[in-house]
């Protein structure tokens, strides 16, 4: 409870508290600003907490918590599928190397990976003059990245990795080992723990069909903020701004784009854009 949204609440009461005592009058206006987990938090406030801040800067939320630790989950289960699925860091460069010469313009930059269409067999060995190259089973991991989880009959659970950014997998899938004892992120630790209270459970039990939904029930309410109803925070007078970089390493960028959506389904645009 504490992680998922209490503490950041309890925090700004103290802050509140602390400013009041110094200058002997309340603050004139609250402001928020926290990227990635922070920017989870910054949605936390502005859903359960809405009279806490007049304005929350969130960058790079994670809309669902339980959802990103699936993605995690999955990530490593596609790079650990076969000896031969891990990633080295040449070949994470020369991914976004030949993603950004496909799809990029002038600046280098992808404007909208949705529009992309590289694929990651383009570089499958052999390649021409000795140049870094993906065994198959490298490209089926890649392929499963980009597509992000799915259920077995291809209901998607979370978005994938947008491509042009796959430099930044490093960060977190260069080394990974399916018993949870290197990279992915918290995923393990979240899954084995708080979900299944097994300190025995491994990923090759994870279950795409049954378990992320269940997870997503049993902690969901606590650590995911997804809730679309922003209407107290906008009554307040509170103004949120969210962005998300396209390259984002750990955070799959279009959830941003659907939950704003999202948002949008419940009113109208027009509302939306006045907070």
């Amino acid at each position: 409870i504490d992680f998922g949204h209490r503490a950041n609440h309890f925090m700004t009461q103290a802050g509140e508290a602390i400013v009041q005592a110094y200058y002997g009058r309340h603050a004139q206006f609250a402001y928020y600003v926290g990227c990635s987990q922070g920017g989870t938090k910054g949605m936390m406030e502005a859903q359960r907490y809405p009279n806490d801040y007049d304005g929350i800067l969130a960058g790079a939320p994670v809309y669902s918590w339980v959802n990103e630790m699936t993605q995690q989950a999955w990530n490593v289960r596609a790079l650990t599928e076969t000896p031969h699925s891990a990633l080295t860091v040449e070949q994470l460069q020369s991914l976004q190397d030949a993603a950004v010469k496909r799809c990029g313009g002038p600046n280098g930059l992808i404007a909208d990976p949705r529009q992309c269409d590289f694929e990651p067999a383009q570089l499958e060995c052999p390649q021409p003059d000795g140049k870094t190259c993906l065994s198959p089973e490298q490209v089926t991991a890649v392929r499963k990245i980009y597509a992000g989880p799915h259920t077995s009959d291809g209901k998607p659970i979370f978005p994938g990795m947008a491509r042009g950014g796959e430099r930044g997998w490093e960060q977190i899938y260069l080394t990974v080992r399916a018993d949870g004892s290197a990279g992915g992120g918290s995923w393990y630790g979240v899954y084995r723990y708080m979900v299944f209270d097994d300190p025995g459970w491994t990923l090759p039990q994870l279950n795409f069909d049954r378990d992320p939904a269940y997870a997503k029930r049993k902690i969901g309410p606590l650590l995911d903020p997804d809730g679309t109803d922003l209407d107290a925070f906008a009554k307040h007078g509170g103004k949120l701004i969210s962005y998300h970089g396209w390259a984002d390493q750990q955070v799959p960028p279009q959830s941003t784009i659907d939950y704003h959506a999202a948002v949008v389904a419940r009113g109208s645009r027009e509302r939306v854009d006045q907070y």
